[in-house]
């Protein structure tokens, strides 16, 4: 069953949608002056309203053009239903949709505004808290958006449809009453994955780990519904398990029968899946043999100043479309601010790049220069040091050379003087001979 429907046929939540935009034709809020946050019904001062209005504005802008496929499937579901109007002048309705996936039991967002640098789903995926506080269930840091219209609703719901697993599209309706009195009702439609054999479909890897999780998933759903119809037979029954499982986590209050809860189960009458169909009929007759209570919609007597105004504006004729596009002009320029700051901040990256090139440039260019000099005084220096080096060198040189000069000229001297030493031993030798030698021959010696 094609749920979210395509640009040929028409599928539950289209037509879910433009049933409820049917009923609430003549009483669609202009702003978005009430808001659904943590399960409580918040007044939006006019900055916090203009800022929803932006965000509606920059994610409607990510949509794609759905012009005449809309026209077609609008078409399509008025020949297949009737929907009634439900007028009603002392009423105001405010309706906003939010959008979230449950993938390996991690909760993202499928409506989060991704940074400038990045496409939609390329977006960084936050994994989100489901929190139940006083009867409450609600996704904390879930982007709501509001809506004037179904087409807005079905723009959003393409724009977020990503995966093939658990995805759960919410309409809340929040009825502001001229009386003061405040109503809540929310529309929660689920899309469920089908539970199939992984013997069969032949997945591994990451796609193995979605169709385990898809599977424990469906027979924790088929737990608490099981729970619940025994709690109803019972005084005793065992407590419904519905923090075992992400997605019952977040259809809690529905299973607790605070909620209305329909479910359309579909087979594929194929042989090949037979055990598969059998599973799925006997997880719609537990879920067919479960009544519910009628839920108690909890109203609040508030008086908020901005519906006042709004109310005295719309006795005026034209005052209601005078305020709208006052509104979406606001919206217009605080975008086009917004915008310009864009613009301006890259501007200003820019001009910083390219300064910091031109800098880098100019340092590198410096540095090159006193790289040159300080090369060029160290040639000088090595000149000069070398030069030095060789006076050095050559006066040593001339200082030993000197030295040895002076060193031979004493040997010379030494030489000289020992030869007439050794001249005049041999001649006192001589003459003390022939001393003697003439005393003998005088003598008679001789």
């Amino acid at each position: 069953m094609n749920s979210p429907g395509d640009d040929v046929s028409a599928g539950i939540i289209p037509r879910a949608l433009e049933n409820i935009f049917t009923i609430c034709k003549d009483t669609v809020y202009y702003s978005p002056k009430l808001k659904l946050i943590n399960g409580c019904i918040v007044f939006l001062q006019d900055d916090a309203s203009l800022k929803e209005l932006q965000i509606r504005k920059k994610l409607l802008d990510l949509c794609p053009d759905m012009g005449a496929s809309y026209q077609r499937l609008s078409q399509m579901i008025n020949e297949d239903h009737t929907f009634e109007t439900k007028a009603n002048s002392d009423e105001s309705v405010l309706i906003w949709v939010s959008f979230v996936e449950i993938y390996n039991e991690l909760v993202h967002d499928l409506l989060a505004i991704p940074p400038k640098q990045t496409k939609m789903a390329e977006g960084p995926r936050t994994n989100l808290k489901i929190v139940y506080n006083k009867g409450h269930v609600f996704v904390k840091g879930l982007t709501s958006v509001f809506v004037k219209s179904s087409e807005e609703a079905l723009k959003l719901l393409r724009l977020g449809q990503q995966r093939s697993t658990y995805a759960v599209f919410t309409v809340d309706l929040l009825k502001y009453n001229r009386s003061g009195i405040t109503t809540q009702s929310s529309y929660k439609l689920c899309d469920l994955a089908g539970s199939e054999r992984v013997n069969k479909t032949g997945t591994t890897g990451l796609r193995l780990k979605e169709a385990k999780n898809i599977n424990t998933s469906l027979m924790v759903l088929g737990r608490c519904l099981n729970a619940a119809s025994t709690a109803q037979k019972k005084k005793n029954a065992d407590v419904i398990p519905y923090r075992d499982s992400k997605l019952t986590m977040l259809l809690q209050a529905a299973l607790a029968g605070k909620e209305k809860m329909a479910m359309i189960v579909t087979v594929t009458p194929v042989d090949k899946y037979y055990e598969e169909n059998l599973n799925a009929l006997n997880f719609a007759s537990i879920a067919k043999n479960i009544v519910f209570k009628e839920p108690v919609i909890k109203q609040h007597r508030i008086s908020y100043a901005g519906f006042i105004e709004f109310s005295k504006m719309a006795a005026d004729e034209g005052g209601n479309e005078y305020a709208k596009e006052l509104e979406d002009e606001i919206v217009y320029l605080r975008l086009e601010v917004e915008r310009l700051k864009h613009d301006h901040e890259l501007q200003m990256q820019l001009l910083e790049e390219k300064l910091r090139k031109e800098l880098t440039e100019i340092y590198q260019e410096i540095i090159q220069n006193n790289k040159k000099q300080h090369e060029d005084e160290c040639e000088k220096k090595l000149l000069i040091a070398g030069r030095e080096a060789d006076f050095k060198l050559s006066a040593q040189k001339r200082r030993y050379e000197e030295q040895i000069e002076d060193l031979k000229d004493e040997i010379e001297e030494l030489k000289n003087s020992n030869s007439g030493r050794e001249q005049g031993r041999i001649y006192t030798k001589c003459s003390r001979c022939l001393g003697t030698g003439w005393q003998i021959f005088g003598g008679g010696k001789i």
